[in-house]
């Protein structure tokens, strides 16, 4: 395997598993925001009702499996100021 392919899927699975794309959020969505979704998406899992966010169909991304547990963990690889700043940097902010 290639350095460049190496690389090349690691960046790909940063945007692809970014926990702001489970989220469905934005890096840099408040607080509030991140707990409003966490919330309804675990409501909307518990009636088996699917989720669909503005980030889910990015090109060249694979489809996002949501689920109780994958947004738990979500939410917490952005909790260490470190963490959310690496995640930060491979994802999008509003203007």
């Amino acid at each position: 395997m290639s350095q460049k392919t190496l690389y090349g899927n690691y960046y790909l699975n940063s945007i692809s598993q970014n926990p702001y794309r489970i989220l469905g959020v934005t890096a840099d969505a408040s607080k509030k925001e991140i707990t409003t979704n966490v919330n309804k998406f675990k409501a909307f899992l518990k009636v088996w009702k699917s989720i669909s966010c503005e980030f889910d169909n990015i090109s060249g991304t694979s489809k996002i499996d949501r689920s109780v547990d994958s947004i738990i963990l979500a939410e917490k690889a952005i909790e260490l100021p470190i963490d959310h700043l690496r995640w930060t940097f491979f994802w999008f902010v509003n203007e």
